[in-house]
């Protein structure tokens, strides 16, 4: 309820005081940083260890077309996207975070019991199955952004497969619990505002991470 009533108030600010132009506010929402060694790692099929590997073909196909466009090359966002869908195929790794908004619907012990020590993908559609289809797993890193960063990374330098491989392990793969309400708003706002990092993207959408494994 606070969270909502905050979200209606900061939707009619929109005067700044002198000398606090680019003060945020929301930067004081609560975020719970992860730490990539405390998650488990992934575990791959054979189809998604050949999707890995077309992804990284597809990354340096498009970075090396990419380093020889000429200025006024009017498609390039969809040469992102055409990547970011490649990466679709890709597994994810749940953060064990979980929005307060969920917790609040459920409860954290439920939320809890789902979802730890289990296959978050398929508990997931186990537990819509059985409560509707209110939550769903956000990349807190969007696809299609995360396409932009790994062609134009390579673009500067280019990375080995092994390279790619960590990076999505240790950060690209993340996702974590939300309502669905909350994924919408996230994708609305990187939509209308850009995306800068995951951190202020949430804060920025006043959704507050909870961690399942503090009470475990």
């Amino acid at each position: 309820m606070l969270i909502q009533i905050i979200k209606n108030k900061m939707k009619n600010i929109s005067v700044s005081l002198p000398g606090l132009e680019d003060y945020n506010p929301l930067a004081a929402v609560p975020y719970y940083e992860v730490d990539p060694s405390s998650l488990s790692a992934l575990t791959w099929t054979e189809g998604q260890e050949k999707c890995m590997r077309y992804a990284y073909v597809r990354i340096a196909e498009v970075a090396e077309k990419h380093n020889n466009l000429t200025d006024n090359y009017e498609f390039i966002m969809k040469d992102y996207r055409s990547v970011s869908q490649v990466l679709f195929d890709l597994p994810t790794k749940f953060t064990n975070r979980v929005s307060r908004s969920v917790v609040n619907k459920f409860s954290f012990n439920l939320i809890q019991n789902s979802f730890i020590r289990n296959s978050p993908a398929g508990n997931l559609d186990k537990f819509r199955k059985e409560h509707g289809k209110v939550i769903c797993f956000d990349h807190e890193w969007p696809r299609q952004k995360t396409a932009q960063i790994l062609i134009q990374q390579y673009q500067n330098s280019p990375f080995s497969f092994d390279d790619f491989r960590e990076q999505w392990e240790d950060k690209y793969s993340w996702v974590n619990l939300v309502t669905t309400e909350e994924n919408s708003e996230l994708s609305n706002h990187t939509k209308t505002n850009g995306f800068t990092d995951p951190k202020t993207l949430y804060q920025n959408c006043l959704v507050v991470l909870e961690n399942l494994l503090v009470f475990n």
